[in-house]
């Protein structure tokens, strides 16, 4: 990122993670403070720069800085680190107006990309024990926005009540908790469309037990790939590509269709290649939907790609410290992947929302967001 780090931090050894900063959510303590003159006066943009450069960092590496208060003392500065967590937390309270406008926003139009990823959070009812809760994404092609809420349970209660008041297309995978979009009262104003990319790693899966089958279908699969880079590479309008869909993708799918069905008496349920082709064939419809629509993708790479650094973040660290904790985290996730996805620099993009968000009305709050 073209910015200047912080100087109190060592930028080599940030792939060190600690669970314990940001992730405790430990209000901040003036205790903790014992700054020299001169650097009382620069503690005002101190805590910004760290607020900011923290913000950034965990998204993009995938995980929170370690803060080690050694570094700090080396810099004639010691700070508790409930102090960093307290300046962190203050500083997401203030833009909680700013995240619920987007995660609004992001619902409000009529196409939008959903999963979940899992996040270990202690709880104070298992002292010493973790919970295994969710991080729920979003993402708007049309605005723009990916967001992340976060919840305690992966039900299928979650994605209702997310999606409660949305008229449009949802794109998901195959998990149970969604299957409540194909009963009658949500399929009226909603339209399920499936992912490829899902169906594919199926027949990936199967290779090695059905070789020349398993890589006759995902070169038919490829092949569908093969329009849709050549829709992206011409910048298409999205009628454009609905006519490139209908004039080539519909015909492979159909030859798809034909294969798998001839297949189907043959194969062993349980197996890799029999798990695969039922898969498709059990969720064809909604795979073969992205052909109606120009606007709409042939999978949900998009958001798998927006909620990576979460992936990447469960490595690199063991927990989120509370309920609480998490859902700030998911506030993070938010403003970083919309930066992302409309190729905004984060830290600058943060600091301007400090100075901007306190005098901007909430008429006017959408002004704020990475894609304006």
């Amino acid at each position: 990122m073209n910015y200047q780090p912080i100087q109190a931090i060592n930028v080599g050894n940030i792939q060190h993670w600690a669970s314990h900063l940001f992730y405790r959510g430990r209000s901040a303590s003036a205790s903790g403070l014992n700054l020299p003159s001169p650097v009382k006066k620069n503690l005002s943009k101190s805590k910004e720069r760290i607020i900011l450069h923290h913000s950034a960092v965990q998204f993009s590496t995938g995980g929170p800085v370690q803060f080690s208060p050694g570094i700090y003392t080396r810099q004639g500065v010691k700070l508790a680190e409930s102090t960093i967590n307290g300046w962190i937390s203050n500083s997401l309270d203030k833009k909680i107006v700013l995240y619920d406008a987007m995660v609004k926003s992001a619902l409000t139009g009529d196409y939008i990309q959903v999963d979940e990823t899992s996040i270990p959070v202690l709880t104070k009812d298992k002292p010493g024990s973790t919970h295994k809760g969710y991080f729920w994404a979003g993402h708007s092609p049309p605005g723009k926005i990916a967001f992340f809420l976060y919840d305690k349970s992966r039900a299928a209660k979650v994605p209702k009540r997310l999606l409660s008041d949305f008229k449009g297309a949802v794109q998901c995978d195959a998990y149970v908790g969604y299957d409540f979009l194909d009963k009658p009262d949500w399929s009226k104003k909603v339209t399920k469309l499936g992912c490829f990319a899902h169906a594919r790693r199926y027949f990936e899966k199967s290779l090695a037990d059905e070789p020349e089958n398993a890589k006759e279908i995902m070169l038919a699969i490829q092949k569908l790939y093969q329009v849709e880079r050549i829709a992206h590479n011409h910048n298409f309008t999205f009628d454009q590509i609905k006519n490139l869909r209908q004039r080539f993708s519909v015909r492979i799918l159909d030859a798809i269709e034909k294969r798998l069905k001839e297949h189907l008496p043959e194969i062993l349920p349980k197996g890799n290649w029999g798990t695969a082709v039922q898969y498709a064939l059990r969720h064809w419809v909604e795979l073969c939907r992205y052909t109606e629509d120009g606007q709409w993708n042939i999978d949900n790479n998009l958001i798998e790609n927006t909620i990576r650094p979460i992936a990447i973040g469960r490595r690199n660290y063991l927990f989120a410290g509370s309920h609480e904790a998490a859902q700030r985290s998911a506030m993070i996730y938010t403003f970083m992947a919309t930066c992302k996805i409309n190729n905004v620099n984060p830290y600058e993009w943060l600091k301007w929302v400090m100075v901007t968000l306190p005098d901007t009305k909430m008429s006017e709050i959408e002004n704020l967001f990475p894609a304006n």
